[in-house]
């Protein structure tokens, strides 16, 4: 068995709303304890040397408004948590995602993570907060014409692409978890999970544990990676 300790951990956060049906709660019960868990795994992370983690919070296509609301409710009470700003102060902040559809009490709070680097970073964070892979294709297309009529000649490669996605200067991804039972990617970092291993588990989000990453990552290490087919 490898020893290799992943860089980069994205995770599909699915099963908030079921957790809270199957306990008998409400359904912000369900996201405040997804919450926790996040939390939770960012310190997992800090304690296993990951310095990456990136996870799908918002999908630009979330079609239940109800489930927007819960999230916008839940993010401006995060807003009020006078700790927040010392707690992520080992945090690299990152949004990704489209900004333009997001309160501006939200975005702001967000904004303001971003610039708080007064304080050596343990981990960088990624929030797809209002995110879809299509999107940020679209967002990446309009910034590459921009730049074609700026210039001469642009050689459109590779590189170009990267450097004008959401998730330029951030490596690809070595693991994606999805919670929850379903295994599809959701329109999730299409482009950035080229190579990366895939992991679904039937777990709901706010059940997932320390136990659950250190078996994920005991499973990594004993595959064989093929860059290709």
């Amino acid at each position: 068995m490898n020893n290799n300790i992943p860089q980069h951990i994205a995770v599909i956060m699915d099963g908030n709303s079921r957790w809270a049906k199957k306990n008998g709660l409400p359904k912000k019960k369900g996201y405040e304890e997804g919450i926790k868990t996040l939390r939770k795994l960012i310190d997992h992370c800090i304690e296993n040397n990951i310095q990456i983690l990136t996870v799908y919070a918002l999908s630009t296509e979330n079609k239940y408004r109800d489930d927007i609301d819960i999230l916008y409710t839940l993010a401006k009470e995060f807003i009020k948590d006078n700790n927040i700003i010392n707690e992520f102060k080992y945090v690299k902040f990152n949004l990704l995602g489209e900004r333009n559809n997001i309160p501006k009490e939200i975005l702001f709070f967000f904004e303001k993570l971003e610039k708080n680097n007064n304080y050596k970073k343990k981990i960088n964070f990624n929030l797809a907060f209002n995110y879809g892979a299509w999107k940020e294709v679209e967002n990446c297309i309009k910034n590459i014409i921009k730049l074609s009529n700026q210039l001469k000649k642009i050689n459109i490669n590779e590189e170009l692409i990267n450097n004008n996605l959401y998730t330029k200067n951030i490596p690809n991804p070595d693991i994606l978890i999805r919670t929850g039972g379903q295994k599809r990617l959701s329109n999730f970092l299409l482009l950035q999970l080229k190579y990366t291993e895939l992991f679904f588990l039937d777990t709901l989000w706010p059940d997932f544990t320390h136990d659950h990453l250190k078996d994920i990552l005991v499973e990594f290490n004993n595959r064989n990676r093929n860059f290709g087919l």
